[in-house]
């Protein structure tokens, strides 16, 4: 009775510790944890003073497993900066070489303020903030 009470204990402990490293490891805490930090290496390595940051929001889809951190400048407001993060990425065309981890890259379009105000200017302008390609290349 004993050795059963044991077993049945450790058990349901293995179960409780493995729900929850799988918690950790497929839902949102981890992956925008990782998404934040991997934001801040790519802005440093962009130049981006943290002090220009005028809004962040870190967002997760859970069906293709990419976190992506919203971002608006202060110096650069006509543009939305989106910065996709992806934990793992398989190397479909070559399968026996590495695969990529921990990498990111930038999307920019232009801000849902300056597309409703039809502003010619602010369509029409370049981002301030260029994607990096070493980090860009992300597929």
């Amino acid at each position: 009775m004993k050795k059963a009470i044991i077993f049945l204990s450790l058990a349901l402990g293995l179960f409780v510790l493995f729900q929850f490293a799988r918690y950790l490891f497929f839902n949102a805490p981890l992956r925008s944890i990782l998404a934040a930090i991997k934001y801040e290496e790519y802005r440093q390595a962009q130049g981006i003073d943290a002090r220009l940051i005028q809004s962040k929001k870190v967002l997760v889809d859970y069906k293709s497993g990419t976190a992506f951190v919203k971002v608006l400048y202060k110096d650069d407001p006509d543009h939305v900066y989106e910065y996709h993060y992806a934990l793992y990425i398989a190397n479909l065309k070559h399968p026996y070489q590495k695969h990529s981890f921990h990498k990111m890259r930038l999307v920019v379009s232009t801000s849902p303020k300056a597309t409703a105000e039809l502003n010619e200017k602010a369509l029409n302008s370049q981002p301030k903030y260029k994607p990096l390609d070493i980090y860009n290349n992300y597929v």
